[in-house]
C-alpha cells in the first residue's frame, strides 16, 4: 500500500488566494439573503401583532443594505414606521416583532456563514 500526494503547497496557496477573492461576494450574498428573510419573518409577526390600529405598520418593513455585508431590516421612517409598536408605549404593550425575528434570523446567519466556509474550502 502506498500514498501518493498529487498537490503541493503551491496548490494550497492558490486555493487560499482564490478563497480570499471569493469570500466578499459569498459573504455579501449570505447576509443579503438572511436580511431579506428576517424582514419577511418580522413582517409576518407584525401582521399578527399590530391589529386594526396598526394595519399599515407591517407594510412599512424594509430590508436595506448599509454596506454589502451589513444590512438592517424593520419598519422604516415612513408613516406608521416610527410608531411605538416594537417597544410599546403607555397606550400599548411592546410587540417585539424584530426581536422575535432575530431569534430566527440569527441562527440562519450562522448556517449561511458555515455554508460560505464550506464553499470556500471545498472549491
Amino acid at each position: 500500500m502506498s500514498i501518493t500526494v498529487s498537490h503541493s503547497i503551491g496548490d494550497l496557496a492558490n486555493d487560499l488566494r482564490q478563497a480570499a477573492e471569493l469570500a466578499p461576494t459569498l459573504e455579501a450574498k449570505a447576509v443579503r439573503k438572511v436580511a431579506i428573510e428576517g424582514n419577511k419573518i418580522a413582517k409576518a409577526f407584525a401582521v399578527e401583532s399590530s391589529g386594526h390600529h396598526g394595519m399599515h405598520y407591517p407594510s412599512r418593513f424594509t430590508a436595506e443594505a448599509i454596506t454589502p455585508t451589513s444590512w438592517e431590516y424593520g419598519p422604516s421612517g415612513r408613516p406608521q414606521g416610527n410608531m411605538s409598536f416594537e417597544h410599546g408605549s403607555r397606550n400599548q404593550p411592546p410587540h417585539h416583532d424584530l426581536a422575535r425575528s432575530a431569534d430566527i434570523a440569527g441562527p440562519m446567519l450562522a448556517d449561511e456563514a458555515q455554508d460560505v466556509l464550506d464553499q470556500l474550502f471545498w472549491l
